[in-house]
């Protein structure tokens, strides 16, 4: 799931139903990770942390341009964010 309120603040939940993996959010001035599972909450002032994928999926879902190394791909309803120096990525699809 993602939300994004117009003043730039937004909110990603990855759930493997019934429990959520991971929760991202950002609001003006600060932001803030949970991995709910292993009970661990990171959070601080300004921009979050360049390095974490969460962070990434709002921008490259509205169509923003992103920062490199991160590249977004989307084809027939699929999409892949991805960043080419760690190699780390996710993979997706949208229910039309």
């Amino acid at each position: 799931m993602v939300a994004m309120k117009k003043d730039d603040g937004f909110y990603v939940q990855f759930t493997k139903t019934p429990f959520p993996l991971i929760i991202a959010r950002t609001q003006t001035n600060s932001w803030q990770l949970e991995v709910p599972t292993r009970d661990k909450r990171y959070s601080a002032p300004g921009h979050p942390p360049d390095r974490i994928i969460w962070f990434h999926l709002p921008h490259a879902l509205a169509g923003q341009q992103l920062k490199k190394p991160w590249s977004w791909q989307e084809k027939d309803n699929r999409w892949r964010l991805e960043n080419h120096s760690t190699g780390e990525s996710l993979e997706g699809y949208f229910l039309r």
